[in-house]
């Protein structure tokens, strides 16, 4: 069955005329044309049929294996409890995938390797990433990509590793989605890991204002900058702040506390250099430790 006659059927079943269902969005000519296979919508029209026929797109779309759709539920209910491991483990045994199956794998590889690089473990994080980018559907689209090339880079920079590659597809992707925000950022810390002063400060100063999500890295990046030109009263301020506004992972920790180290130490407060030594230690074994 084509998509053009399952659309007819969807309707007819609906008991729903082409106007009815064409509504605002899309003209009856338009749907005419698609129930005859006359003409290929895009995701967006797809997704609003769907949902005005009361259909999975992946009915629309293709013949599906035998237990396929039940898989995809499982998925869709573990992705929604926020058991990506778990999600990505399942989609991985499916033989086929529906394209919101498809879907699901990528975005739950991308939550999996969010995760495995705020818990410290960028070898992890690089490897689900990876798989994001080779899932297959039409729904994967330039957000998922950017996401993953993001995941990418960072994990590169984390592992010492070049990185230049990854942030070029960034640089890429983010001017064809208008998204500069963690662009900016991560370029910004690109620069700073090459000791390219410069042009850290420029990307700082081009991302202009930040979300609340993201406060904590700008500040940590501009204490970052300040260290290496020897302004450590500036770097506390900056740190400081950076610390009360929370930071997301463990490798932003670690920087962190290596940092407030460097500056007080500079500043010859070595009872406060000592604490964020301690704390840094404490980050990196996964201990708790008291402030003074």
């Amino acid at each position: 069955m084509s998509l053009g006659e399952r659309l007819r059927q969807a309707r007819l079943e609906k008991g729903l005329s082409q106007t009815q269902v064409a509504g605002e969005t899309i003209t009856r000519n338009m749907l005419s044309q698609l129930e005859h296979d006359q003409a290929s919508p895009s995701v967006r029209t797809l997704e609003y049929l769907a949902s005005v026929l009361g259909v999975r797109v992946s009915w629309l779309l293709e013949e599906q294996p035998a237990g396929a759709d039940q898989k995809t539920d499982e998925a869709r209910a573990l992705y929604e409890a926020g058991q990506y491991s778990e999600c990505l483990a399942l989609l991985q045994q499916a033989p086929q995938l529906s394209p919101e199956g498809g879907l699901l794998l990528c975005r739950s590889a991308l939550q999996d390797a969010a995760q495995a690089l705020k818990l410290g473990n960028p070898s992890a994080a690089a490897q689900s990433a990876k798989l994001a980018l080779s899932a297959e559907s039409i729904y994967i689209g330039a957000q998922e990509r950017l996401s993953a090339y993001l995941l990418l880079a960072s994990c590169a920079m984390a592992r010492e590793e070049p990185a230049g590659s990854w942030m070029e597809l960034v640089q890429a992707q983010s001017r064809e989605l208008g998204f500069e925000e963690h662009r900016h950022l991560l370029a910004a810390r690109y620069h700073l890991l090459g000791d390219r002063l410069q042009d850290a400060e420029r990307e700082l100063w081009s991302a202009g204002s930040f979300s609340p999500e993201t406060k904590g890295e700008y500040l940590l990046l501009r204490g970052w900058l300040s260290v290496l030109k020897e302004r450590y009263q500036d770097a506390v301020q900056y740190l400081r702040q950076a610390e009360e506004a929370s930071l997301p992972g463990i490798l932003q920790k670690l920087d962190l506390y290596r940092l407030l180290e460097i500056s007080y130490r500079e500043q010859e407060d070595y009872k406060l250099a000592y604490h964020y030594a301690s704390l840094r230690l404490a980050a990196g074994s996964g201990k708790s430790i008291v402030s003074p």
